[in-house]
């Protein structure tokens, strides 16, 4: 009778460790999913600081083209 009382114990102590697995299980799926997620949206971060870093690279141009006439007009107004 005891061998059943300690038989029936460990199972409902595996049920349980089985339980907390399952739920461990479920919230790394759930981990992972928010991790694949955040690195989507970094990858779009990343694209859209690239676009930005050119569109700013094609302004600094145009900007230094800007005072570079200004300058000539300058030195031909003075001239």
């Amino acid at each position: 009778m005891a061998a059943l009382k300690l038989n029936e114990d460990f199972a409902e102590k595996l049920d349980l460790v089985l339980a907390r697995l399952c739920s461990l299980d479920t919230k790394m799926e759930e981990l992972n999913n928010t991790v694949i997620s955040l690195q989507s949206k970094i990858s779009l971060l990343e694209i859209d600081i690239d676009s930005l870093k050119g569109k700013q690279k094609n302004l600094d141009e145009k900007f230094t083209h800007i005072e570079t006439n200004f300058a000539l007009v300058d030195e031909h107004k003075q001239g």
